[in-house]
């Protein structure tokens, strides 16, 4: 059955850390009281090839492997969340598969990561691929600073979502918005297979023209979306808003966006029902990303 792909997307958080006693002074990555951050994420992933709990709720994780590339390691891991009855359909012939999991087991979802370690910006970046039923973006930050702050002393560590008003700041305006409604399905292929029962409405800038930036703040909005193509916004069905932005380079970039103004956008990795990005893509697709956020932190400071 073709088209059976998630959507995956890329989260970007800054990790920076500083000691007890100077609080307002950051740590370069190159040293981390005793040794660089690099050799830290090294242990990390090594002494933590079996999956363990976080924090001590329903969110496991386990790291397989890392590849350092210059000054930024990729690592493949896998997390899940435990805490529900699972019970597996074949996809290929709609029926049960005989296969189920209880509350006890996690069903572990692949994803990968790249933690940029540049020496001199005073903070690492880390570009998170979010899967559906992964333990979530937040998951492998969570345990990383768990682990620096257990094998070191003296250090405090912080992280933090890259914003939405700093990334749209690497943006000169918006190419298309669109509304995605997912019509409700009565069988599985129905609801995975790509671009099978669902209804997109889309707006486009005029030739030579393009829309302000400032729109997003009404794009985010689903229903303010839903009024501006004259639909209902009571759509009881799953709907989704995207908005397509011109870097300052001329490049254009996709974005998954919510009404919640905390909550940073989110950059499309591949669309439902096409395969995720190979390695090299989504290592570029990091780096790009880490690019804009370098630039804006440096016009902040």
């Amino acid at each position: 059955m073709p088209g059976l792909f998630a959507m995956h997307s890329l989260v970007v958080y800054r990790l920076w850390a500083n000691t007890y006693r100077h609080k307002e002074e950051r740590l370069d990555v190159s040293n981390y009281g005793n040794k660089p951050l690099l050799d830290y994420i090294f242990s990390f992933v090594n002494d933590n090839n079996a999956p363990f709990q976080v924090n001590e709720g329903e969110r496991f994780i386990q790291f397989d492997s890392y590849r350092q590339i210059n000054d930024s390691v990729l690592i493949n891991l896998k997390s899940g969340r435990a805490g529900l009855h699972v019970d597996v359909v074949d996809t290929r012939t709609m029926t049960d598969s005989g296969i189920s999991y209880t509350e006890e087991m996690a069903g572990m979802v692949p994803s990968r990561l790249l933690i940029k370690c540049t020496p001199g910006l005073g903070y690492a970046l880390i570009g998170i691929e979010s899967v559906p039923n992964g333990g979530g973006a937040s998951v492998p930050v969570t345990a990383l600073k768990n682990y620096i702050a257990s094998h070191s002393t003296g250090i405090s560590l912080k992280s933090e979502r890259v914003q939405e008003r700093s990334a749209l700041d690497a943006f000169t305006g918006v190419e298309q918005f669109e509304l995605r409604r997912y019509r409700p399905s009565k069988n599985i292929e129905d609801g995975t297979v790509a671009n099978v029962g669902t209804m997109s409405f889309i707006a486009k800038h005029k030739r030579g023209l393009r829309i302000p930036l400032a729109t997003i703040d009404m794009i985010k909005d689903k229903k303010a979306v839903a009024e501006y193509f004259g639909v209902t916004s009571n759509y009881s069905g799953r709907e989704e808003v995207f908005a397509t932005l011109k870097q300052r380079d001329g490049k254009p970039k996709t974005f998954m966006l919510d009404k919640e103004f905390a909550v940073p956008i989110t950059e499309v990795l591949n669309e439902s029902g096409q395969p995720p990005l190979s390695d090299d893509q989504f290592i570029a697709v990091c780096l790009d990303s880490f690019a804009r956020a370098e630039d804006v932190f440096n016009r902040d400071k």
